[in-house]
């Protein structure tokens, strides 16, 4: 049997815009699945790491924090973080390695 289940996946691509995640909240009572971008990859130890570490990191902003905090508000919501963006260094190398994973198994693309 095949279930279908309503999906909306709402995006949000820095803070730039808004002051702090609180300032999205009302938006996330129709959200299922939250975006949040961005992390890169570090060009020299591959690892994960903030694209803008005073926004992001708890000794600056703490946004980080802050967006996985609204998890406690609405448990149902999934977090997801976005890698890439337009300012990952590594973004090239990291597409074509993810892509030769993909094909394989039949995804189309990956999501950054």
């Amino acid at each position: 049997m095949l279930v279908v289940t309503a999906m909306l996946l709402c995006v949000l691509a820095g803070l730039g815009k808004v002051e702090a995640p609180v300032d999205i909240e009302a938006s996330l009572t129709t959200c299922t699945h939250l975006v949040y971008g961005f992390a890169v990859i570090d060009g020299s130890s591959y690892k994960l790491v903030p694209l803008d570490e005073y926004q992001e990191l708890d000794s600056g902003k703490g946004y980080y924090r802050a967006v996985t905090s609204i998890k406690k508000r609405y448990p149902g919501l999934n977090i997801l973080l976005s890698v890439g963006g337009l300012a990952d260094p590594v973004k090239e190398k990291y597409l074509t390695l993810v892509c030769e994973h993909c094909k394989p198994h039949l995804y189309n693309t990956l999501e950054q």
